[in-house]
């Protein structure tokens, strides 16, 4: 089936998508704390539809212009002109501010990609593999949804915006960004809504949260920041995925191709099979596609055509699993 029926096939059964310095303790870069991608928990039946459905909705976002997009997009379908832009733009520095997010210290390990075993993915891709602070492209970010410099510490902080109280959520991003070879880099995401269940025991109401939390809206705003060639995006990567339903997802993918999951080059699937359009439609992979579909007048219309899974190069045994989404220009 050519991709073109897939997209259509994709928006005519999938719903509509509802558009998601003190030093302290850091938690490990994500290899190191051994965990193991299991590829015995497959997602079920129901599960892997809805991922490749949204997946399909996704790819045909990608692939429509800005105005073709904006009117598909619930959160952007009033927008005058269309557009399926993002109402947060630019660096977003003041915005992050008022919304409770702080900058706070990283170690440069985390953007050491020979210190997280993948340099044989770095020297496959052509790309720069050391942190900035040793000469290299790579900078690492860690922001929190609270003030580490402040007291209390904890779960009790709060901020005003528009004269409404929040309360901080202790969310947490661990990434790295290197704009001159085209990279972003997840890798400790912590979202909101899940911080604020675990600080505060209980399900926060999405009045609760912050307005500006959207993972693909804070990678913007980093990805922008002294950025000479914004457009210049190539690659997405998730390391060492934590998110239950992604592995299971992943695992699924695998266990349809007949697959086990290695070192690079790992397994790749393209976006005309119902495992990739999954792995994208998936809470690790969606993110990347909303970038890209949210900020079309600045990237131009790229899109996601396949995506590599695979190990660090220690193997199995100390790997949790690894997603590469390759970015091109739309055809």
């Amino acid at each position: 089936m050519k991709l073109s029926l897939v997209v259509s096939y994709a928006f005519t059964a999938c719903v509509a998508l509802a558009h998601s310095h003190a030093k302290i303790t850091l938690p490990a870069p994500t290899h190191r704390l051994s965990r193991r991608f299991d590829a015995d928990e497959l997602a079920s039946d129901e599960d892997w539809k809805d991922a490749s459905c949204k997946g399909g909705r996704l790819i045909g976002l990608m692939l429509g212009t800005d105005e073709e997009a904006g009117p598909k997009i619930e959160s952007t379908k009033d927008n005058n002109p269309p557009s399926a832009k993002s109402e947060w733009q630019g660096d977003l520095k003041q915005e992050l501010k008022t919304w409770g997010w702080h900058d706070d210290y990283v170690e440069d390990v985390y953007a050491d990609m020979d210190y997280l075993d993948v340099t044989s993915v770095v020297e496959a891709l052509r790309i720069n593999g050391k942190p900035k602070g040793d000469g290299g492209n790579n900078i690492a970010y860690h922001i929190q949804h609270m003030d580490p410099n402040a007291n209390p510490k904890d779960k009790l902080q709060t901020y005003k915006v528009d004269g409404k109280e929040y309360r901080a959520t202790n969310a947490r991003h661990i990434f790295v960004v290197n704009p001159i070879d085209g990279v972003i880099m997840g890798q400790f995401l912590e979202s909101p809504a899940s911080a604020a269940r675990m600080a505060w025991y209980r399900q926060p109401t999405s009045e609760e949260l912050p307005k500006l939390q959207r993972l693909s809206d804070l990678f913007w705003g980093y990805w922008v920041r002294d950025n000479p060639n914004i457009a210049n995006i190539r690659y997405f990567w998730m390391v060492d995925i934590a998110n239950e339903d992604t592995e299971e997802i992943l695992a699924r993918a695998l266990s349809e191709a007949n697959k086990k999951i290695g070192k690079w080059p790992g397994v790749t699937f393209d976006m005309d099979s119902d495992a990739g359009k999954a792995i994208l439609g998936s809470a690790n992979g969606a993110v990347f596609a909303w970038f890209l579909i949210q900020h079309k007048k600045q990237l131009g219309d790229k899109w996601i055509p396949r995506v590599t899974v695979f190990l660090n190069d220690i193997g199995r045994s100390f790997s949790g699993a690894h997603i590469l989404f390759y970015v091109e220009d739309a055809p």
